[in-house]
């Protein structure tokens, strides 16, 4: 098990957990209870492991687990660049992608 420091904008969320998935689990399943943070975390959250940054986009995962509709997360996405098409797409690859990788299958309200 180790420590991490999990950053989002001006949300910063120590867990310890076996790697850094299940740390970004952790800071997500935190949001999850804590739905007041939503408006201080940024579009991607930033851990580090053994000197190496790593991201995990936010978006996706907030959207999947209940805690922003399908129009706010597809307003974020247009937000970073993404025309109405193209975030459209993307969001249900990366909702399917994020939380099949945080292993979230269970708490995501649309994932299946």
């Amino acid at each position: 098990m180790k420590e991490y420091l999990i950053r989002s904008k001006e949300v910063r969320f120590l867990t310890v957990a076996r790697d850094r998935m299940r740390a970004f689990r952790n800071f997500f399943l935190h949001l999850k209870k804590n739905p007041h943070l939503l408006e201080k975390i940024g579009v991607i959250a930033v851990t580090t492991e053994d000197g190496k940054i790593y991201l995990m986009r936010t978006i996706p995962t907030i959207y999947a687990l209940g805690l922003i509709d399908r129009e706010t997360a597809l307003l974020n996405l247009r937000r970073v660049g993404f025309s109405i098409l193209e975030a459209d797409a993307l969001l249900d690859w990366m909702v399917e992608e994020d939380i099949r990788n945080l292993e979230l299958e269970k708490e995501s309200k649309i994932y299946k």
